[in-house]
């Protein structure tokens, strides 16, 4: 098959190759308002094309990687490179032959679109890709003139954009339907109306916090390894999801210990497998003690103070549906290193509420429907449920879950990485970081043991201590939750093995 450039399938990349162009246009001293915005566009592709989506210079880098590299990115790049108008600056970028002939090789084929107008439809050459990088030009248009209206603080001249009319915005470009393949015999068609409300939708959760934070967080860009090949690519980080994400994990903290609790969640979401995740809060922690200069020894910000007790007002006080639970004071230090005392509540959201009891409902119903359908099967019947059973009636009676006489740190591990699969196996989906923490909880709060904190890793320390008021709730996997798996589970085996 040999394809035209175009645009993209994927909605995924159509929004990062949108969020890229829009992250350069919102670069500090990017835009210029004295000319239009095809010119800023213009001059920030050539921008991106030559640092960004440029596979000369990264097969440059790393020459040992080039067939990997171009099967992981060629195709998508190329794409890119296609829309963001490198045709039109005389780059040969030819068709893409995913034949595996090379006959079809550097191909420059008719490239035509069909453009609605009010007098009926009219065919557009798109030979060079100008129709293509006027319907990304719009797009990035309406994502621009969004975020920077939430950044400046004031609010768009025209109609407010919504879900509809990003809909409308992609439409009134319609994607191009190309003439017969008489050599495929198929019909290439671009992508109609990709989904982007994701990345088009309204930043609701941002409005109201200061303009520097709306600016810091609007969209956030860093390099980072990539899994497949080992090799550093730019990541954009959507600002508006990543500051639910902050709002949402830090809502029991502290005040004093939110910035470094960002850190330790990403700990613990690496720990747990979402690279993703652990990669994008990681990324803003270090932004923030990049930015303040946070000193490691003491946790405080040593500059931009300013910046920082913005930031944690940001995540302390913005309003959105919560239940208060209680309020508490604390003190901070201004520019000039004066004490202020503030009040801040620590809020839970009340659908989280509503959510623990329908997860808890789900691991009831995953666990019935792993166990009907794998009854039968021996290996998980005699051995994973009944190694489970045996495992976890043994926390449930146990003084000393983490006793070793060699490292207590290296038995929470082993003992964690063990149930963990465990109950994955019966169907209870539970984050691994929490299976971890419950262990630690019991013995320390039920079982009373002063563990030996040199034998664990720090981030370990750090994941525990940050989570006080969730383990002085009691939230946490505790003893009787072991001892009733335990029943359940020798309940269903005796039920099966009855009928």
């Amino acid at each position: 098959v040999v394809e035209r450039p175009m645009t993209l399938s994927s909605s995924e990349k159509q929004n990062d190759l949108v969020n890229m162009v829009t992250y350069y246009l919102l670069k500090p001293d990017s835009y210029n308002d004295k000319e239009t915005f095809e010119q800023n566009f213009d001059r920030v592709a050539k921008d991106i094309l030559n640092n960004e989506y440029n596979l000369d210079r990264l097969i440059a880098l790393h020459p040992e990687k080039r067939e990997q590299i171009l099967a992981r990115l060629g195709d998508t790049w190329k794409h890119y490179r296609f829309m963001l108008g490198a045709r039109m600056l005389g780059e040969q970028l030819f068709d893409l032959n995913n034949s595996g002939n090379p006959d079809y090789d550097g191909l420059l084929r008719p490239n035509e679109v069909e453009r609605n107008t009010p007098t009926g439809t009219t065919i557009v050459d798109n030979i060079d890709g100008k129709a293509s990088k006027e319907v990304l030009m719009k797009l990035v248009k309406a994502q621009f003139e969004k975020i920077r209206a939430l950044v400046d603080g004031v609010d768009r001249e025209d109609e407010k954009l919504t879900p509809e009319l990003a809909d409308q915005l992609i439409n009134e470009t319609e994607g191009p339907v190309y003439s017969q393949d008489d050599e495929t015999g198929s019909n290439d068609q671009e992508t109609e109306s990709a989904d982007f409300d994701k990345g088009l939708n309204q930043y609701n959760l941002l409005e109201g916090v200061n303009k520097e934070i709306r600016r810091f967080l609007a969209l956030v860009k860093y390099d980072r390894i990539d899994p497949e090949l080992g090799i550093k690519l730019p990541r954009l980080v959507n600002g508006d999801q990543i500051f639910g994400v902050l709002l949402s994990v830090t809502s029991d903290i502290d005040v004093d210990n939110i910035i470094p609790h960002i850190k330790t969640v990403a700990d613990s979401a690496r720990y747990d497998g979402n690279i993703d995740l652990a990669d994008d809060l990681k990324n803003v922690y270090e932004e923030i003690r990049r930015k303040t200069n946070i000193d490691d020894a003491t946790g405080k910000p040593q500059s931009s103070l300013q910046f920082y007790n913005m930031f944690l007002d940001a995540l302390d006080t913005t309003e959105l549906d919560f239940l208060v639970t209680n309020v508490n004071t604390s003190q901070r230090k201004d520019e000039l290193g004066t004490t202020t005392q503030t009040t801040n509540y620590t809020i839970k959201d009340q659908v989280l509420f509503q959510d623990t009891n329908r997860r808890k409902g789900d691991i009831i119903r995953n666990m019935t429907m792993r166990h009907a359908a794998s009854f039968n099967d021996k290996q998980y019947r005699e051995g994973i449920v009944q190694d489970l059973i045996v495992r976890a009636t043994k926390i449930a009676q146990s003084n000393f879950v983490l006793e070793d006489p060699i490292s207590q740190g290296a038995k929470l591990t082993k003992l964690t990485e063990e149930l963990h699969t465990l109950m994955t196996a019966v169907g209870m989906n539970i984050p691994k970081s929490l299976v971890r923490l419950s262990l630690m909880a019991i013995d320390r709060v039920e079982n009373n043991v002063v563990h030996n904190n040199a034998q664990f890793e720090q981030t370990v320390l750090d994941h525990y201590d940050h989570h006080e008021q969730m383990i002085a709730e009691q939230s946490y996997l505790q003893k009787d939750f072991f001892l009733s798996l335990a029943q359940i589970l020798e309940k269903a085996l005796e039920k099966n093995h009855n009928d």
